[in-house]
């Protein structure tokens, strides 16, 4: 584990030597707000789902008693 922490640090050093810090923390913060809204996205979905499947199992229940 305490190789693996060193060799991720030493790779964020060599990016940001290439890249540069600023657009570094740019792109990871890019990449935060989209991550977020794909997720807000799926559970938007999910939730729409289940309640459209209540509605459907409410609609049988009251159809064939």
């Amino acid at each position: 584990m305490n190789r693996i922490t060193k060799r991720m640090k030493k790779n964020k050093d060599v990016i940001e030597e290439l890249v540069g810090r600023e657009i570094l923390e740019e792109k990871i913060a890019d990449m935060m707000v989209t991550g977020k809204k794909a997720l807000d996205g799926a559970i938007l979905k999910i939730g729409r789902l289940f309640v459209e499947t209540l509605l459907i199992m409410d609609r049988e229940e009251k159809l064939f008693p």
